[in-house]
């Protein structure tokens, strides 16, 4: 981007190329004061190392810069704004995820408003099923409402499309797992900066007891509590889904979705279609700092049954393409 414009007095207006149409710029000058963000730094740097699902993240170069350039930008920001985007900016270049910065009052509510649906289900052929589903957040109940009604008309082929699903919780994790999985299946071992061990080993981490939580926030609770937990799906009797299932991934399909891609793909219940999953694989969760400043950092890290690590790894397809064109070729597969 380039600015172009003038300062009169105490205003200023011009234009902000970007490519080919120019946005309009007009500003003055504020008597308001700096807000002073200094004491944030060493809050969020505490919160962090006590906390941080391994304590050998914090000693690299990576963390060693970002802790630099968040100083400075504590020492520096004028106002919210800036600070939440200077946050973001650096960030990503971490060499982990579930790192984000949250402004919001504990007094503030979410208003109910109407939203699109979360899960969509469309018959693509007589024999064919697609659904897609948005997130794992906020699905469940339209999971546990469309695959009884997949079930009931005895297709085929089912396409799950989870390109742009950037996960959730165990909540809709449980409901999608349980109608998919083929048997009662051991995903994998979330552990925390208290569970000490120098590389994976099956037998060390089959220590770790099953979770018994069924929701999220309680799971998360375990999580803070102790050195890590399993995480065993229950399938149900009689009611999984029995045809060929096709998943359709990219690099925004993340965090709860890759352990389960990971598992259907392994056991070969399901062809992948599309690019690799995004590799953003830890359980993270929201500490208070100050007020209206809270910070999401991961707390667990995760390995998957057979012991592969997929935080910066993800999850291959078994048929790589572009992921715009991963359901016209599933299409294609199923027709021949």
């Amino acid at each position: 981007m380039s600015f172009k414009g003038i300062i009169k007095g105490n205003e200023l207006s011009g234009v902000l190329l970007m490519g080919k149409e120019p946005a309009e710029v007009k500003g003055f000058k504020t008597n308001e004061t700096k807000i002073d963000y200094k004491f944030l730094y060493p809050k969020m740097m505490e919160v962090t190392e006590n906390n941080i699902f391994s304590k050998d993240v914090l000693q690299t170069k990576e963390w060693k810069k970002f802790q630099t350039d968040f100083e400075k930008l504590c020492n520096n920001a004028v106002d919210d704004l800036e600070l939440y985007i200077g946050f973001s900016v650096l960030s990503p270049k971490l060499p982990f995820s579930h790192y984000y910065f949250i402004m919001k009052n504990d007094e503030e509510t979410e208003e109910e408003i109407a939203k699109d649906p979360d899960v969509i289900f469309e018959e693509k052929t007589p024999e064919t099923a697609y659904m897609k589903i948005k997130n794992l957040s906020t699905s469940e109940k339209e999971i546990l409402e469309v695959f009884p009604k997949i079930i009931a008309k005895n297709y085929k082929n089912l396409i799950v499309d989870l390109r742009g699903n950037g996960g959730g919780g165990l909540e809709a994790a449980f409901a999608f797992g349980k109608y998919v999985m083929k048997e009662t299946t051991d995903v994998g071992y979330f552990v925390t900066n208290k569970f000490q061990f120098s590389s994976f080993d099956k037998n060390l981490f089959d220590t770790l007891p099953i979770t018994n939580a069924k929701i999220t926030e309680d799971f998360i609770e375990e999580l803070k509590n102790g050195k890590g937990e399993r995480l065993v799906v229950q399938k149900l009797e009689n009611s999984i889904f029995s045809g060929k299932i096709y998943i359709l991934t990219d690099k925004h399909t993340g965090s709860t979705c890759e352990p389960l891609v990971y598992v259907m793909k392994n056991k070969g219940w399901a062809t992948i279609v599309g690019e690799n999953t995004a590799g953003a694989m830890l359980s993270g969760t929201i500490f208070d700092i100050s007020g209206k400043y809270k910070l999401f950092l991961p707390i667990a890290d995760f390995y998957t049954y057979d012991g592969v690590r997929l935080e910066k790894l993800g999850v291959a397809p078994n048929i790589a393409t572009k992921p715009e064109d991963a359901l016209t070729k599933t299409l294609e597969l199923i027709g021949k």
